[in-house]
């Protein structure tokens, strides 16, 4: 991890110090579980910068935070930015399990909506039933999404990082929620945010998949060493193995 502190020298302690204590998370079997972000190069890096910079907001490894192709956040993150420019906002999203009783209905443009939590300390994946999100904004008016768990499950089923869904499965079930009540209402002022995150939770159904093909063509129109290294870790591993000898020529290229 020496390397990777010396990689960042030149940004900000707090930024470092966020980096490092994500790089150095161990599990019970004391394994660092973030091994992959040792061996990241200054480019990589640079994109979180920008990226950070462009959505104006700090990475703290619990809300925002890192995966092996970029930034991802939580719910609060979206919930917040939903905040910053509503200040007025009331937002209310929650889960709905066995037992509980919900209701929901919309008159004259007002939702209105019931929710009686059977076992507030009883909530298990077995018992899901769905969930819901209100948001409720003056003058602009009241927006209601619901998702039964066959919905919810379809959306988590998009990324290929299954494990996080192991422990924090209600936690990304509410951000789902708040991400569809965003897309269809306020679309045109979370599509970067969005975008950032089904990049870095590979939500790889959501768009084509790149093909070899694909990154060939890419290769060809880089005309810069600092832009090849940004599409070298815009591609999968497999990807990566496989255009690995196109990235070195044209990485020779530069070096003439």
């Amino acid at each position: 991890m020496d390397k990777l502190k010396e990689l960042l020298k030149h940004c900000k302690k707090d930024f470092i110090n966020v980096v490092m204590e994500i790089a150095s998370k161990q599990n019970s079997k004391r394994e660092f579980v973030n091994r992959w972000l040792w061996t990241k190069n200054i480019a990589y890096f640079e994109k979180i910068l920008s990226d950070l910079k462009k959505l104006d907001i700090q990475l703290d490894g619990k809300h925002a935070t890192l995966t092996q192709r970029g930034l991802t956040f939580d719910y609060i993150v979206y919930k917040n930015r939903l905040l910053k420019n509503y200040p007025n906002a009331i937002i209310d999203l929650d889960l709905v399990f066995n037992n509980d009783k919900y209701s929901i209905e919309k008159k004259n443009g007002k939702v209105i909506y019931n929710h009686t939590i059977a076992k507030p300390f009883e909530k298990s994946l077995d018992t899901l039933q769905g969930g819901y999100c209100i948001v409720r904004i003056a003058g602009r008016g009241e927006f209601q999404t619901t998702m039964g768990v066959e919905e919810l499950n379809k959306h988590k089923n998009l990324s290929k990082m299954q494990y996080l869904y192991n422990d924090w499965w209600q936690e990304l079930y509410k951000k789902t929620l708040l991400r569809k009540n965003l897309k269809f209402h306020f679309e045109d002022e979370f599509t970067d945010i969005q975008e950032m995150d089904d990049e870095a939770m590979d939500n790889v159904l959501e768009k084509p998949k790149m093909t070899k093909e694909d990154v060939e063509a890419k290769i060809k129109k880089v005309e810069t060493k600092k832009g090849l290294l940004e599409l070298w870790n815009s591609i999968n591993e497999e990807l990566q193995n496989d255009t690995k000898e196109l990235f070195t020529n044209k990485s020779q290229e530069y070096e003439v």
